[in-house]
């Protein structure tokens, strides 16, 4: 069975991977005793219809399902292990001009060179002793804006902290520095696992909040983050299994407000490009669309998966699409203006997806092509390239977008196939399932088992795609020469290798 690839020391520089004469060799690592006896003859690049993508960086690292507790009273060390589903974060962060890889991995965030041709160890390492890192968010600083912090890092104790990455990384200190701290040791508000954090979108915006936290006891937290707030107060949900949102009983309090969707586990979150909306999915297949603009938030849209339950959502880079996926093993598209699932995106995987990333859609020919990434606990790495239908065959790409940026969400648009929503309350707009023949599918351009165990998250830069797993992270150098797409070039030429050059 393929496994991941040697230590950074046994392998070939960066500039010698591009230049690989075999399209999809296996790596051809050192055998001096440095790296695992199951890390030789693992891919090291793979085929895409623009070109070959190379592996460029590859970082071993703790695993993120242990953390390590101290007992000072005797002296002693003892591992402690937390829920399995603490699943592997990463964030790629620009700090006073340096890029840098920011990883969970137990007790600790770490801090990585972005760059291909730095070393693999840490740079630095945020810790929070006695407590595992369970998710990540991080939001670039505009100008001199004075904020608490850049990085938002939420604990398996239901605790929230905002933290400063460049004064850490500056100061290299050995402790924790000066953070924003909410909901401590999950004595205040929520003593349930942080699943997901996220910062909201759409600066300038006048919002009552500015990042959320989602948790395992399906609740969902709005924050502000310049004001710390005394501690909230909320009262118990009359319904486990009705969506509610309530304020705080206690005013000006931080949280401000609580909504909670249900038993299940809400495992991700996404933001869409204009900050207006969130989309929200569980650990039961619900996918919903909230309107969090309005004067009163509510849910205005949302779909039921086919099967099981979701893991990942993101949007497409206009606004149009959420796309969503989990235990079925595939990738729901669904639109805006259509009010239900478009696509399955199939064939891609043999187990849960994990993690899904939106690189960015492409005109190529007269066609709007979007590809994004899904990773899974198969091991493997899918590509999909969709391509976007017109609403009229005559409109161009910046009419779409126009009426995408002023997108509203009507509540007598029925769906195009006719298929009522058959929930009700809060959940009335919600769409059930799509049914098999009446749904596009596609299937992906490249799928590979790139890694030996389940990879649980991906992103994607401007010059290379990062995958990671509970012990490791892998940088995939994007092709040098693209024949499909031109990133940064104009169309049809060959683009500026100095916009390819690290970091």
């Amino acid at each position: 069975m393929p496994s991941s690839s040697g230590s950074p020391r046994g392998r070939r520089a960066p500039s010698e991977e591009l230049i690989l004469d075999d399209p999809c060799a296996p790596s051809r690592t050192s055998r001096d005793g440095g790296e695992p006896a199951d890390a030789r003859a693992t891919r090291d690049c793979f085929k895409t219809p623009e070109g070959r993508y190379n592996l460029g960086k590859f970082w071993r690292t703790k695993s993120s399902s242990y953390v390590l507790a101290r007992t000072s009273s005797v002296g002693t060390t003892r591992y402690v292990e937390y829920d399995p589903r603490c699943r592997r974060r990463v964030e790629v962060a620009t700090v006073e001009g340096t890029r840098y890889v920011l990883v969970n991995a137990g007790d600790a965030v770490r801090v990585h060179e972005y760059n291909a041709s730095t070393q693999c160890k840490a740079t630095a390492k945020i810790r929070f002793e006695g407590e595992c890192v369970t998710a990540l968010a991080w939001r670039a600083r505009d100008g001199d804006q004075d904020v608490c912090g850049d990085l938002l890092v939420g604990l398996a104790s239901g605790e929230v902290c905002a933290v400063d990455v460049g004064k850490h990384v500056s100061e290299k200190a050995r402790r924790l520095p000066a953070t924003r701290r909410w909901n401590a040791g999950g004595n205040g508000v929520n003593g349930s696992r942080t699943t997901c954090v996220k910062w909201r979108k759409g600066g300038g915006m006048d919002a009552s909040f500015d990042f959320v936290s989602l948790h395992a006891d399906g609740s969902m937290y709005t924050y502000d983050s310049t004001s710390e707030g005394p501690a909230a107060k909320f009262t118990q949900p009359t319904s486990d299994a009705t969506p509610s949102v309530v304020s705080s009983d206690v005013p000006g309090s931080n949280p401000s407000a609580r909504w909670h969707f249900g038993r299940s586990t809400l495992n991700a979150a996404a933001f869409s490009p204009d900050g207006r909306y969130l989309v929200v999915v569980n650990g039961a297949g619900m996918c919903r669309v909230l309107d969090i603009a309005a004067p009163k938030p509510h849910i205005v849209a949302g779909f039921k998966s086919y099967y099981a339950g979701f893991n990942a959502v993101a949007w497409s880079p206009c606004g149009r699409y959420v796309l969503a996926g989990g235990e079925s093993d595939m990738i729901e598209i669904w639109g805006f203006y259509e009010r239900e699932v478009v696509a399955w995106a199939c064939e891609g995987h043999r187990s849960w997806i994990t993690d899904i990333a939106v690189d960015q859609s492409e005109d190529i020919e007269g066609h709007r092509i979007l590809r994004f990434a899904s990773v899974g606990e198969d091991c493997r790495v899918a590509l999909w390239d969709w391509h976007i239908p017109d609403d009229d065959a005559d409109a161009d790409v910046a009419a779409l977008d126009d009426r995408a940026s002023q997108l509203t969400v009507s509540e007598s648009a029925p769906p195009r196939h006719a298929r009522r929503a058959s929930f009700f309350g809060p959940d009335v707009h919600v769409v059930q399932s799509a049914h098999r023949n009446q749904t596009e599918r596609i299937v992906p351009v490249m799928t590979h088992k790139l890694h030996t165990s389940p990879v649980t998250a991906v992103r994607f830069t401007a010059e290379a795609m990062l995958t990671a797993t509970l012990d490791s992270m892998k940088l995939w150098l994007r092709p040098s020469h693209p024949s499909r797409y031109s990133r940064g070039a104009p169309h049809g030429g060959d683009p500026d290798e100095s916009d390819r050059v690290f970091p």
